[in-house]
């Protein structure tokens, strides 16, 4: 929408009370707000570029990520992590280790880093295949590599298994 002016906001009810507020403004959330705020009214629904999209939460925590290995679930586990800036190869000695342990990279996306200009972390989502066990001892694996690291967390994968033999 050219011309328009966006605002961001903490929460999508946030955006529909300052909507509520000015009449010439408008809100994109959930129709569930209407049923809260006094003034605002549901103009369109289904707005949506793809249908069926869906958007995903994080919680993240300062207790550390437990490796279960009684856990039948392939879980899905998120970190960040920076590598050597000026080593070549770095960011492939990290990705390498998913082949190597069977991991389902899911996910990578780089953000400029604090550390100083031009370098980077990298926000990576993975499936893991074998299990905690083997998760664990990846993760190890791929630390070595790491000038920073960390596991920001780990849910249930809802994503069907891989077949394990070419049929």
């Amino acid at each position: 929408m050219k011309g328009v002016e966006r605002i961001n906001v903490s929460s999508t009810s946030r955006a529909a009370e300052l909507a509520a507020e000015d009449e010439a403004a408008v809100a994109i959330g959930s129709a569930i707000n209407v049923d809260f705020i006094q003034g605002i009214e549901v103009l369109h629904q289904n707005i949506e570029d793809v249908a069926g999209n869906t958007t995903r939460f994080l919680v993240i925590t300062k207790d550390p990520v437990e490796f279960d290995d009684a856990s039948p679930r392939r879980d899905k586990y998120f970190l960040a992590f920076n590598v050597e800036d000026d080593q070549p190869g770095a960011l492939s000695n990290v990705l390498n280790v998913f082949k190597k342990f069977n991991l389902n990279l899911t996910s990578l996306h780089s953000r400029p880093s604090l550390i100083h200009a031009w370098t980077y972390t990298f926000l990576v989502e993975f499936q893991g295949e074998g299990g905690a066990k083997v998760t664990k001892q990846a993760l190890e694996e791929m630390e070595k590599f790491c000038v920073k690291f960390k596991v920001l967390g780990r849910y249930e994968s809802k994503t069907p298994a891989r077949p394990t033999s070419k049929e």
